[in-house]
Protein backbone atom coordinates (compact mmCIF):
# COMPACT_ATOMS: atom_id res chain seq x y z
CA UNK A 1 0.00 0.00 0.00
CA UNK A 2 1.51 3.83 -0.83
CA UNK A 3 2.25 5.88 1.82
CA UNK A 4 1.13 4.99 5.44
CA UNK A 5 -2.39 4.94 6.88
CA UNK A 6 -3.01 8.12 9.48
CA UNK A 7 -4.11 7.98 12.93
CA UNK A 8 -7.22 9.77 11.56
CA UNK A 9 -10.20 7.89 10.06
CA UNK A 10 -8.85 6.07 6.86
CA UNK A 11 -11.17 7.40 4.90
CA UNK A 12 -9.59 11.59 5.49
CA UNK A 13 -6.01 9.57 4.20
CA UNK A 14 -4.69 11.57 1.38
CA UNK A 15 -4.24 8.38 -1.06
CA UNK A 16 -7.81 7.25 -0.13
CA UNK A 17 -9.65 10.76 -0.17
CA UNK A 18 -11.19 9.88 -3.83
CA UNK A 19 -13.06 6.34 -2.01
CA UNK A 20 -15.28 8.93 -0.08
CA UNK A 21 -18.56 8.74 -2.55
CA UNK A 22 -17.84 4.40 -1.45
CA UNK A 23 -17.81 5.66 1.91
CA UNK A 24 -20.80 7.69 2.24
CA UNK A 25 -23.27 5.18 0.59
CA UNK A 26 -21.97 2.81 3.35
CA UNK A 27 -22.38 4.74 5.96
CA UNK A 28 -25.77 5.70 4.80
CA UNK A 29 -27.21 2.19 4.31
CA UNK A 30 -25.35 1.25 7.89
CA UNK A 31 -26.76 4.18 9.83
CA UNK A 32 -30.17 5.35 8.61
CA UNK A 33 -30.80 5.42 12.14
CA UNK A 34 -28.81 7.89 13.10
CA UNK A 35 -28.51 11.42 12.38
CA UNK A 36 -25.75 10.89 9.45
CA UNK A 37 -27.98 11.43 7.13
CA UNK A 38 -28.49 14.98 8.04
CA UNK A 39 -25.26 15.64 9.28
CA UNK A 40 -24.06 14.67 5.88
CA UNK A 41 -26.76 17.00 3.66
CA UNK A 42 -25.92 20.10 6.33
CA UNK A 43 -22.09 19.73 6.23
CA UNK A 44 -21.38 17.64 2.91
CA UNK A 45 -18.98 14.66 2.76
CA UNK A 46 -15.77 15.87 4.04
CA UNK A 47 -16.78 17.65 6.58
CA UNK A 48 -19.05 15.11 7.98
CA UNK A 49 -16.66 12.48 7.80
CA UNK A 50 -14.47 14.95 10.00
CA UNK A 51 -17.22 15.33 12.37
CA UNK A 52 -17.91 12.07 12.64
CA UNK A 53 -14.01 10.98 13.46
CA UNK A 54 -13.77 13.91 16.05
CA UNK A 55 -17.14 13.05 17.87
CA UNK A 56 -17.59 9.55 16.83
CA UNK A 57 -19.28 7.53 19.87
CA UNK A 58 -20.14 10.15 21.75
CA UNK A 59 -23.58 11.45 22.95
CA UNK A 60 -23.61 15.10 21.68
CA UNK A 61 -27.13 17.01 22.83
CA UNK A 62 -28.03 20.09 21.03
CA UNK A 63 -29.78 22.34 22.35
CA UNK A 64 -33.76 23.09 21.98
CA UNK A 65 -34.49 25.68 19.43
CA UNK A 66 -36.11 27.75 21.91
CA UNK A 67 -32.70 28.22 23.43
CA UNK A 68 -30.98 29.19 20.16
CA UNK A 69 -34.19 31.75 19.27
CA UNK A 70 -33.84 32.93 22.86
CA UNK A 71 -30.08 33.60 22.07
CA UNK A 72 -30.46 34.97 18.90
CA UNK A 73 -33.05 37.68 20.62
CA UNK A 74 -30.78 38.56 23.36
CA UNK A 75 -27.58 39.17 20.64
CA UNK A 76 -30.46 41.09 19.08
CA UNK A 77 -31.21 43.29 22.06
CA UNK A 78 -27.74 43.59 23.37
CA UNK A 79 -26.20 45.10 19.95
CA UNK A 80 -29.82 47.42 19.53
CA UNK A 81 -29.18 48.86 23.18
CA UNK A 82 -25.64 49.09 22.90
CA UNK A 83 -26.16 51.30 19.27
CA UNK A 84 -25.65 54.24 21.18
CA UNK A 85 -29.46 55.24 20.21
CA UNK A 86 -32.30 56.83 22.38
CA UNK A 87 -32.38 53.95 25.33
CA UNK A 88 -36.44 54.42 25.56
CA UNK A 89 -36.81 54.19 21.95
CA UNK A 90 -35.11 51.33 21.19
CA UNK A 91 -36.31 49.72 24.68
CA UNK A 92 -39.52 50.07 23.35
CA UNK A 93 -39.05 48.90 19.80
CA UNK A 94 -37.78 45.78 21.23
CA UNK A 95 -40.63 45.44 23.68
CA UNK A 96 -42.99 45.58 20.97
CA UNK A 97 -40.53 43.12 18.67
CA UNK A 98 -39.90 40.64 20.82
CA UNK A 99 -43.49 40.85 23.21
CA UNK A 100 -41.88 41.62 26.14
CA UNK A 101 -42.06 44.25 28.90
CA UNK A 102 -39.81 46.61 28.71
CA UNK A 103 -38.27 45.92 32.30
CA UNK A 104 -37.37 42.21 30.79
CA UNK A 105 -35.56 43.78 27.39
CA UNK A 106 -33.37 45.60 30.38
CA UNK A 107 -33.03 42.44 32.08
CA UNK A 108 -31.98 40.28 28.35
CA UNK A 109 -29.11 43.38 27.70
CA UNK A 110 -27.84 43.09 31.44
CA UNK A 111 -27.76 39.16 31.03
CA UNK A 112 -25.59 39.25 27.52
CA UNK A 113 -23.69 42.42 29.06
CA UNK A 114 -22.83 40.53 32.31
CA UNK A 115 -21.84 37.30 29.79
CA UNK A 116 -19.18 39.35 27.97
CA UNK A 117 -17.86 40.43 31.06
CA UNK A 118 -17.27 36.80 31.52
CA UNK A 119 -15.71 36.02 28.77
CA UNK A 120 -13.78 39.19 28.28
CA UNK A 121 -15.45 40.91 24.90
Amino acid sequence: MPGTVSKEIRILDPNVRNHIDTFRVVMLSTASRTIFPEILEIFGPEAAIKFLDVFGGLTIKVPERSFLEQAARDTDIYHMMSSGGNQSDIIEYLATKYDMEPDYVRTCYQRVLDIRHRYNL
